[in-house]
């Protein structure tokens, strides 16, 4: 007699059990066909997780096949559109304007570079306890490293050439001073910045029994247009992006970035701070401290008598309370008279001598200390003057921005050129007139 062999099953009993017929719908057992839909889904999301991880992974290998000269990475079009949902990829940028430059250079090819960009190619974040939130860089970088020019002269052909531009400020200065003041990106269908102060509210006599004496309290709207359009103009023989070692394209950005931090450090302490645009809380002597109307006066020098003044007219004021630390921009003739005043001397000696071996004092009386040409020098009849500002960071001053900055590249055929193109539309604003002490010298 013979038996059939009858092989045993591993799967659940439950999982043996008919569903029964008036459960079913279109055929088919609802908790079986939801349970299999969650099991695909657990392994979708398994999968998912997984490309992600090997397609970051495999992005850095071909980065790095690149660098080696394994690999060439695709340039991408020539045409660039920032997303918002995309961060901002300067070297990309700069690779489909050189395609475009290598191409048939049909239309134009544009980049628009957000100005915390911008900025970001010079400026580094850094937490100092003076509170200055941002440094120039030692070596200004686009993502990497950066090779600067604002122009070139002179022969380069046949000769065995440094493809690294070395940049001449011409008396510009590179102070990141956007970080003390109140940014606003202005939207779409706007054309102002609106920032806004008040004073505080007047008090009076409350009688039980009998209406409250109405205060006041004004509440003021502070307006920055930035209307006109300012940039840098360049004309590129096509010749010389032929011959040149260097790359020309993030040389141009990179001077221009340069540019744009001046101009708006140049604004903001000078055009909208000058004297009789600008009517200060005080306007003292950095000798002594002195009340002053005008700056046509000899032998004036920065002294610390005057930093501290100025710290005593905001204190007294009101605007230090609650730890508040005033910042003041001075020219670098007024910090070197400042550290070399003899009032410093036991300073300098004992307290703090890297003043003397670095040439650095981040801050005196509490008070933050900023070097920069961009403060306003005065051209008087008989002395000249420098115009250092104290103010309040965050507070005094407003900057509004209407666009990113925009760098376009379009060739001119019947001239063999290239124009490059860099323009902003940027403004700063005072805030609050009251929050700042205009502190004047010889120059």
């Amino acid at each position: 007699m013979t038996t059939d062999k009858v092989e045993e099953c591993n799967c659940p009993a439950k999982e043996m059990e008919e569903c029964p017929e008036d459960k079913k719908v279109d055929g088919k057992c609802p908790e079986k066909v939801e349970k299999q839909e969650s099991e695909i889904l657990t392994e979708l999301k398994k999968l998912q997780t997984s490309y992600t991880s090997m397609s970051g992974q495999l992005e850095k290998l071909m980065t790095k096949e690149a660098e080696l000269g394994i690999r060439e990475i695709p340039k991408p079009e020539a045409k660039v559109n920032n997303s918002s949902s995309e961060p901002f990829n300067m070297k990309k940028a700069i690779e489909k304007v050189q395609k475009w430059i290598e191409s048939d250079r049909s239309g134009s090819c544009s980049i628009d570079i957000p100005v915390d960009y911008l900025r970001g190619i010079n400026t580094v974040k850094v937490k100092t306890p003076s509170g200055v939130q941002e440094r120039y860089r030692n070596a200004y970088s686009i993502e990497n490293k950066v090779k600067e020019a604002l122009g070139y002269t002179g022969t380069q052909a046949l000769v065995d050439v440094d493809s690294d531009v070395a940049m001449e400020p011409g008396q510009t200065s590179f102070v990141p001073v956007t970080q003390f003041a109140k940014y606003k990106e202005i939207e779409k269908g706007s054309d102002k910045a609106r920032f806004f102060k008040h004073d505080l509210p007047s008090t009076g006599t409350q009688t039980p029994g009998t209406t409250a004496t109405v205060g006041t309290m004004d509440i003021e709207a502070i307006d920055v247009t930035p209307s006109t359009i300012t940039g840098v103009h360049l004309e590129i023989d096509t010749d010389d992006i032929e011959n040149y070692p260097y790359d020309v394209v993030g040389t141009v950005v990179k001077a221009s970035a340069a540019k744009f931090d001046d101009f708006i450090a140049t604004d903001m302490l000078d055009t909208v701070s000058a004297e009789g645009t600008l009517t200060p809380l005080a306007w003292i002597k950095g000798s002594d401290g002195t009340v002053i109307t005008h700056t046509d006066t000899a032998s004036v020098t920065m002294d610390p008598t005057g930093i501290a003044t100025g710290v005593q007219k905001l204190e007294d004021y009101g605007y230090l309370r609650g730890g508040a630390k005033p910042v003041c921009f001075l020219h670098p003739q007024q910090f070197r008279e400042l550290v070399e005043d003899s009032e410093l001397s036991n300073y300098v000696q004992f307290a703090n001598p890297g003043i003397t071996q670095k040439y650095q004092m981040a801050e005196l009386y509490g008070c933050t200390l900023v070097r920069t040409n961009t403060v306003q020098e005065k051209d008087n009849t008989t002395n000249d003057a420098y115009n250092a500002i104290m103010c309040i960071p965050q507070h005094s001053y407003g900057v509004g921005s209407k666009r990113s900055v925009n760098v376009k590249f379009h060739e001119i055929p019947e001239d063999n050129q290239i124009w490059a193109t860099t323009n902003w539309r940027i403004k700063s604003g005072v805030i609050d007139a009251n929050s700042i002490v205009r502190i004047s010298t010889t120059k």
